[in-house]
């Protein structure tokens, strides 16, 4: 009896794993993201090796080592990951996926190393000695390898075709880059600054650009003004404090009366990190420039930016 006790406790037992099992699985199977870390591509011997795990909001902090809050800052919803494994070789695959494709991109820049080894995924990726990051749409997909043999990166770069050939995202970058000059621009230096771009409060979501202009290096930048609140806040900040000087140019910013402090601020500001910065109202629009030079060429690419608005 005692046997027979212990045998249905058992059985018991195993019944409530498997139903816990089935419970976990679908629950994962319901996210949008975990149905991409598929168990096995076609015509492919890369298969998955391991169950998927998924971190939402703010759960994050338990899959990522610190840097948790900047994913939050681009709109953060969740991770899917999984490893996957070709022979003895295995790698680590996260696909994360934020509220927009904005977001998304400029996540990815914010990851991006400088004069990166770039890759023709997605809509931009890079790869250095153990990762491969790419962005697609609302996607940013990391695969992550344990070694700098062959054998990872035969695992790593046509895993991360696979995911690339998977994701039905964007492959444009955000509409907003496409209100920069391409003539002078430095490759894979635009950025998407979600929160205190230049450290001043309220300047969130601002797009910018290098430029390399003979031998000058300044960065244009762009943002939605709201009602002119965001130009009004900024402006204050970059006049505590910080020395002013003239611009020996005939700006185009938009003529608001509304705005004369800010107005003020074509006169530029020098900012003992940033160099010389000018900032002002353009139908709609924050714009502004930072290193500004006196040099001829530079103050033309700067007007006729400004010209091109919106």
């Amino acid at each position: 009896m005692k046997r027979f006790c212990l045998t249905a406790l058992a059985a018991a037992l195993l019944l409530a794993g498997i139903t816990g099992c089935g419970e976990k699985e679908k629950a994962v199977k319901e996210s949008e993201t975990t149905g991409l870390l598929v168990e096995q591509f076609e015509k492919s011997d890369i298969a998955r090796s391991s169950e998927v795990r998924l971190f939402e909001g703010e759960a994050l902090f338990e899959h990522i080592n610190g840097g948790a809050e900047v994913y939050h800052l681009y709109g953060f919803i969740e991770v899917a990951t999984a490893y996957y494994k070709r022979g003895e070789t295995e790698v680590l695959a996260d696909i994360y996926r934020f509220d927009n494709a904005d977001n998304a991109y400029g996540l990815y820049t914010t990851l991006r190393p400088e004069n990166p080894s770039t890759h023709r995924l997605g809509v931009e990726g890079f790869s250095t000695s153990s990762t491969i990051v790419f962005v697609k749409g609302e996607y940013v997909v990391k695969i992550t390898g344990y070694d700098e043999s062959e054998e990872t990166a035969g695992v790593m770069n046509p895993l991360a075709k696979h995911f690339d050939r998977l994701l039905t995202g964007s492959t444009d970058r955000p509409e907003m880059f496409s209100k920069f000059p391409t003539e002078f621009s430095v490759p894979r230096s635009d950025k998407i600054i979600a929160e205190s771009f230049l450290g001043l409060r309220g300047a969130n979501h601002v797009y910018s650009q290098k430029y390399a202009i003979d031998n000058d290096t300044l960065t244009l930048f762009l943002a939605a003004d709201d009602a002119h609140k965001t130009l009004e806040t900024i402006a204050a900040q970059l006049r505590e404090g910080r020395e002013r000087f003239a611009v020996s140019a005939d700006l185009p910013f938009s003529a608001d009366q509304s705005l004369t402090s800010a107005h003020d601020l074509k006169t530029g500001v020098v900012d003992s990190y940033y160099g010389k910065i000018v900032v002002g109202p353009k139908d709609g629009f924050l714009a502004g420039v930072i290193n500004m030079s006196d040099s001829e060429k530079c103050k033309k690419h700067v007007i006729d930016w400004l010209n091109s608005l919106p």
